[in-house]
């Protein structure tokens, strides 16, 4: 019997292998397109403005084991989140989590807005990432109208009125209708040409 006994075990090992085979494949299918949903999701609620969910979305993403290719998505919607939200430590967490693994441009500018936004908050101005964002200004690599705004309210705090009108501009060139590049616009002076001195008159 115990010779019997053991073949039936075996056979029955044998039948179950593939199901259990096609249970695991099922199962890594659906936690793939779980994490594939967390980043399309996140993603839509970013772009349609509902900046709390896309956070609640990203972070729900991240904590479930994403590849590499979604955590660099999940973090950059998070990022992107949480400065629309205001919240700039957060946001410069991310970007610099993202540049932590792969310089971009576009996270770098993001990095040193988020970093201009907190220190303007402190009535300061971060004089590193203005730099970050003065070079790429110079370089033609700036193309973010919000970044544009927070380099042109680090300039005007630091005291250069005419570069800060023109950042507001060229923020109001990407983005015609930007609130904040006009409200910053509206406060800034154009500063009067001085006037000739007078020309003594001569005596008759």
């Amino acid at each position: 019997m115990k010779p019997m006994l053991a073949a039936v075990v075996a056979l029955a090992a044998v039948l179950s292998a593939p199901a259990a085979f096609a249970c695991g494949n099922s199962m890594r299918h659906q936690l793939m397109e779980q994490r594939e949903n967390f980043v399309a999701s996140a993603s839509k609620a970013y772009r349609d403005g509902r900046y709390t969910d896309a956070v609640a979305t990203a972070e729900q993403g991240l904590a479930a084991a994403p590849s590499a290719g979604e955590r660099r998505a999940l973090l950059r919607t998070l990022g992107l989140s949480n400065l629309k939200l205001g919240r700039f430590d957060k946001s410069a967490d991310s970007f610099g989590a993202l540049l932590n693994d792969k310089k971009e441009p576009f996270v770098q500018a993001k990095l040193a807005e988020s970093q201009l936004r907190q220190a303007e908050q402190k009535g300061t101005v971060d004089d590193a990432a203005k730099t970050v964002l003065e070079k790429q200004a110079a370089d033609g690599m700036l193309a973010d109208a919000d970044a544009w705004t927070a380099l042109a309210a680090a300039r005007n705090r630091a005291g250069d009125v005419a570069g800060a009108r023109a950042a507001c501009e060229k923020a109001l060139s990407v983005q015609p209708e930007h609130p904040e590049a006009k409200q910053l616009l509206s406060t800034l002076t154009t500063p009067k040409p001085a006037s000739e001195p007078l020309k003594p008159t001569s005596k008759s």
